[in-house]
């Protein structure tokens, strides 16, 4: 039987720990490669031979956010890039929690997107939450 671990902690948000013991867990479950998280706080990831990578997300105001809607997506998006594209996995994380950043400047699920020197602009723009690993820039 396999156990069952929640990233969320008792406050609504994210664990750090919890975060590392589902991947972990997802890992030994027969994951073949990499295992990426996505929560509010930023994106986490680990791969089969234990190598991790965490990229908090930007502290954003909230006069930013107009929506929701599609962040999750665009996140992924921003992985799926980077890892087309060969980038480091850090690279591809920060492109990642950076375009779902751009998705809550508007209502709608793309109409925050643009270019990616745009997007990735966003991380000049706006400072980083807290690095949960503390081993990211």
């Amino acid at each position: 039987m396999t156990k069952s671990v929640s990233p969320i902690g008792s406050s609504s948000s994210a664990s750090i720990e919890a975060i590392r013991a589902s991947a972990r867990q997802l890992i030994e479950s027969g994951v073949n490669e990499r295992v990426v998280i996505h929560a509010a706080e930023g994106g986490y990831t680990v791969d089969k031979k234990g190598r991790e990578a965490y990229q908090p997300s930007l502290k954003l105001p909230s006069k930013f956010i107009a929506g929701t809607a599609g962040a999750g997506d665009a996140f992924c998006a921003g992985v799926l890039y980077g890892l087309y594209n060969e980038w480091a996995i850090a690279k591809s994380l920060k492109l990642a929690v950076c375009a779902g950043a751009a998705c809550l400047s508007e209502p709608t699920t793309t109409a925050g997107m643009q270019p990616l020197c745009h997007t990735l602009a966003l991380a000049k723009q706006y400072p980083f939450t807290e690095d949960l690993l503390g081993k990211t820039k």
